[in-house]
């Protein structure tokens, strides 16, 4: 029985090295900075940070929602997830608590110049690939002078 600890703890630290040597070294370092400022959140009202729970998670998520777009509550997540595997914990991030977060989040706030305003479609155009369709929008987005004629052009009350 002995043997069967020894060789599960040499398993264990095996499979830790390894998911510590299968990350990048500045993927590291921005999964640790991600999860110092979890455990700044966590100290700040008491809670732990290291193992935590999936409710302190979503707690965390709710408080990054008002300012962060969603990719950055993604990215804080997957920080949190992996920081608690490279120190052995487990972290259920599908946990209904999180994942209901993250859905509503996703579905309630828009970019902030959309948001909260009607929209009418206008104009309309196809493009070969995204990256030129993408191109045209910021060329768009920056030429008043243009945006102004196609109003004219295409908008009628």
């Amino acid at each position: 029985m002995k043997e069967l600890t020894t060789d599960l703890k040499l398993l264990h630290e095996a499979t830790l090295n390894n998911l510590k040597s299968s990350k990048a070294n500045n993927t590291l370092r921005a999964y640790k900075s991600d999860f110092r400022d979890f455990a700044d959140f966590c100290t700040k009202h008491s809670l732990n940070s290291l193992p935590s729970e999936p409710k302190i998670v979503s707690l965390y998520l709710t408080h990054l929602s008002k300012n962060s777009k969603f990719s950055t509550l993604r990215r804080r997540l997957v920080a949190i997830s992996m920081i608690h595997k490279l120190k052995g914990h487990y972290l259920d991030t599908k946990h209904p608590v999180i994942i209901e977060k993250l859905i509503k989040h996703n579905s309630s706030k828009g970019a902030k110049f959309t948001r909260g305003k009607e929209w009418k479609l206008l104009y309309k155009r196809s493009f070969k690939t995204k990256k030129d369709a993408m191109r045209y929008e910021y060329l768009l987005k920056k030429d008043r002078l243009k945006r102004q004629m196609i109003k004219k052009r295409f908008y009628k009350k």
